[in-house]
């Protein structure tokens, strides 16, 4: 168990939390590292933060597509 002498249920809600803070720290900087990229680019930094923080399970994603897209 997580907690000595705790619930199931409050072991398992402070797991969850924990993950969520986790995923959402991998969310952000993925975020980030799309928006330096954008930034090289010519792009929008807040634009493309949105988008990598939003497609951060796919990771490369956004910056293939920074790639293929011309500098502004």
């Amino acid at each position: 168990m997580l907690l000595m002498g705790a619930s199931t249920g409050a072991a398992m809600s402070c797991l969850v939390v924990f993950l969520t803070i986790a995923v959402l720290a991998i969310a952000w900087l993925s975020g980030h590292f799309t928006a330096m990229r954008a930034i090289e680019k010519g792009r929008s930094s807040r634009a493309w933060f949105a988008w990598g923080a939003l497609l951060f399970p796919l990771f490369p994603l956004p910056w293939v597509i920074l790639t293929l897209l011309p500098t502004k």
